[in-house]
């Protein structure tokens, strides 16, 4: 607003020819005066005195809005907002629930052929090591840092995708169960009974309602889940290591024995 005031201002000025004298000087300017200059003075003058005007405004305003006091709710204003809090809190854990269960089969093929992947790339990195660890690098067909490229890539990608699944899958169960606590904290500083019960029933409701997801109640998607993968990725590799007498570990092992 302050700024049409400017420039309505610098535009009547400029069409009355209006410019002030010199400092000192009583009488207007003459021909030999720089109008261009004194009228930017002008300007100048005028943005600046309705920019402190719009500030003492800004300034005012803020002080008025600190001296405002914030009207308590009523009782039966925390009762409805109790309420809604409770229906939209069933309304998440029913919509989270179906989502979850809807998604199961899915679930277990990305777990399924991610542990498949991280498991035999793993493996076959293992395998290429011990044979340029035997045989040295001429008995690999790929470098050192193509190997780690390679198969890097793949046990990496396998592990982040089964990761950041369970990572979502957590971080939802996280923020579902959030709703109790403090449902049980405001439980402590009510007087009201209606409104003690509706918490009390929210508390309820989340604490025994929301659950870890599960596959088909077999494995919890939760953070255990990615130790149980890394173990038995471990594991699995050992295994397959043991038991591989006509595998290519052996046939490594046993050229390295001729050979000495």
């Amino acid at each position: 607003m302050f700024e049409i005031k400017i420039e309505e201002n610098l535009d009547k000025f400029h069409r009355q020819k209006i410019y002030p004298p010199r400092p000192g000087q009583t009488t207007p300017p003459n021909k030999k005066t720089n109008k261009r200059k004194l009228f930017h003075q002008h300007k100048w003058n005028i943005i600046k005195r309705h920019w402190r005007i719009h500030q003492d405004r800004c300034e005012q305003k803020q002080i008025q809005q600190i001296h405002v006091k914030r009207r308590q709710p009523s009782v039966e204003e925390l009762l409805k907002i109790t309420t809604h809090i409770q229906m939209l809190q069933h309304t998440i854990i029913t919509l989270a629930t179906f989502l979850a269960n809807c998604r199961r089969i899915p679930l277990i093929w990305i777990f399924f052929r991610n542990g498949l992947s991280i498991v035999f790339n793993t493996y076959n990195l293992v395998v290429f090591l011990l044979a340029m660890a035997y045989g040295g690098p001429a008995k690999s067909p790929l470098s050192l840092g193509l190997l780690f490229l390679f198969y890097g890539y793949h046990i990496l990608i396998s592990f982040l995708e089964t990761f950041l699944t369970i990572l979502v899958y957590q971080s939802l169960n996280e923020e579902i169960r959030k709703a109790g606590p403090i449902a049980d904290e405001w439980n402590i500083y009510i007087t009201d009974d209606r409104i003690k019960t509706r918490l009390s029933q929210l508390s309820y409701l989340v604490n025994n309602n929301v659950k870890t997801f599960t596959l088909y109640g077999l494995i919890n998607i939760n953070g255990s889940l990615i130790r149980s993968l890394i173990s038995g990725t471990v594991t699995y590799i050992i295994i397959l290591i043991q038991y591989s007498e006509d595998g290519e570990i052996y046939q490594v092992q046993q050229n390295h024995t001729k050979h000495k």
